[in-house]
């Protein structure tokens, strides 16, 4: 009971807390309760024009890569939270989901083979986040996406790293205007220290759909919003903010992928208006459900960059999630060791 006790106090819950409700305030009057809830949407809304503007930037000639996915649910996070873990590592915060978009870059130019280029890839972005000891799982995202969407150009990485120092820059203003101090921060990051291990019900959920794409040629059936969600699913199986309540997974998915077709379809010749329509509509989902999952974020924005996307975009991300809903339920931290020679922080 002390150990899983003292495992909860140093568990960081970035992804798992940040975009739906506030860390809980210093005091407990109404009053400190609405500021720490301002804050909060304050930062939800500069994300929101954030990326609205690297949207309008990314329909430049050759500035496309401008618009990942995954830059919506960091910069939600990070503004929204501006002493939390992830907002005071600012180098990791550039570093790590670039080198991933690197590594799955380039393994996408030199395995042929689509399925493992894709394992290869998680694989290599799974190894760095332990050696690195970070707890940024969208960088999952970054080295997935060069695969799903056959991205063989090396501007990638460049825009993505672009991207993330323009967010940085734009979190050192808000810690500065909010007053958010470097202790506080480092307090933070020093959190969750305690390594999950090695999570074998996600490589069996990873293998599943694996094979599912290469049974069916569905390819929308593994997207890199759901390989997030499953990593932490499983990388924290006793805190899963859905656990208990498994039919909200498919049916989140399913809206937040719904709203981001619609958006595409209506608005895609304006970028900018589109991700902030999309953005807004799915952290109102999120409120609505009370359910907190940034990864649905990403979700809403992926349709803006697969060619030619249509309603199997929406089948193929609801049923993968409902295949991780219902056919991993009952999975928690007993049907694995945690292995010693693969470790990173909990996320």
């Amino acid at each position: 009971m002390g150990a899983r006790a003292g495992h909860a106090r140093r568990r960081d819950p970035e992804l798992a807390v940040a975009a739906s409700t506030p860390l809980p305030p210093s005091s407990t009057s109404p009053q400190a309760t609405a500021a720490e809830s301002a804050q909060v949407w304050r930062g939800r809304m500069l994300a929101v024009g954030y990326c609205s503007l690297l949207g309008g930037l990314s329909t430049l000639p050759g500035w496309g890569f401008l618009l990942f996915p995954e830059l919506g649910p960091l910069a939600v996070i990070v503004l929204s939270r501006p002493n939390s873990r992830w907002a005071a590592s600012p180098w990791q915060l550039i570093g790590v989901p670039t080198a991933a978009a690197v590594c799955g870059l380039w393994i996408h130019n030199h395995v042929p083979i689509e399925s493992l280029a894709l394992l290869l890839a998680v694989l290599a972005t799974r190894l760095l986040l332990s050696l690195l000891r970070s707890s940024l799982v969208p960088a999952l995202s970054a080295a997935a996406l060069p695969v799903i969407l056959g991205i063989h150009s090396w501007a990638y990485p460049g825009q993505i790293a672009l991207g993330l120092i323009g967010l940085t820059a734009l979190l050192a203003v808000v810690r500065r205007w909010q007053g958010a101090s470097a202790e506080a921060g480092a307090q933070v990051a020093a959190e969750g220290a305690a390594p999950p291990g090695w999570q074998r019900p996600w490589w069996i959920y990873l293998l599943l759909m694996v094979g599912l794409v290469q049974l069916t040629g569905w390819r929308m059936l593994l997207l890199p919003p759901l390989i997030v969600i499953s990593h932490e699913r499983f990388a924290e199986p006793d805190h899963c903010p859905w656990l208990g309540r498994a039919w909200q997974l498919p049916l989140a998915c399913g809206i937040a992928a719904g709203v981001g077709l619609l958006v595409t379809e209506l608005l895609k010749p304006h970028i900018a208006v589109a991700m902030a329509v999309s953005l807004g509509l799915n952290l109102l989902l999120m409120q609505r459900l009370r359910l907190a999952l940034p990864p649905l974020l990403a979700a809403g924005l992926l349709p803006l960059l697969i060619p030619n996307v249509d309603g199997h975009y929406v089948l193929g991300i609801t049923a993968s999630a409902a295949v991780l809903a219902f056919g991993f339920p009952h999975v928690r931290a007993r049907w694995w060791r945690r292995g010693p020679w693969l470790r990173s922080p909990s996320p």
